[in-house]
């Protein structure tokens, strides 16, 4: 999804979703993709059936929380705040400082921009 306009990202979540919900409830449908922003956001609430947009709602599942067994924990952090060519060098460390900080607090361990979605009971997510 477009990494810079929200409502570009709420757009397109709508459009897909839109599509998504034509098909057969009993199809399987898997998500996935950089969704270039946080699960708490309007579009990451939109699409896990938490907030409407335009009187719709989501009803997807977020496959990490949901496997039953998670390899590679460590690997987990996709969002790193990169902000453009604009950081000189100062930014740069901070930016470093973060990420490696992220990388020890189990507190942050869905900080992902990237995910995979699925909607289906007969999908039953193992491991990730």
């Amino acid at each position: 999804m477009d990494e810079s306009s929200p409502r570009a990202r709420r757009r397109s979540a709508l459009l897909t979703w839109q599509h998504i919900a034509s098909l057969p409830p009993s199809l399987p449908v898997v998500y996935c993709g950089g969704f270039n922003t946080k699960k708490e956001s309007t579009t990451g609430r939109f699409l896990l059936g938490r907030s409407r947009e335009h009187g719709s709602m989501g009803d997807m599942k977020d496959v990490w929380p949901n496997a039953r067994v998670r390899k590679n924990v460590s690997l987990i952090h996709t969002y790193h705040g990169f902000k453009g060519n604009k950081q000189g060098a100062l930014e740069f460390v901070k930016l470093i400082f973060r990420a490696l900080c992220l990388c020890w607090d189990r507190q942050t361990q869905d900080l992902h921009i990237d995910w995979i979605l699925y909607r289906g009971r007969s999908l039953d997510p193992i491991f990730m």
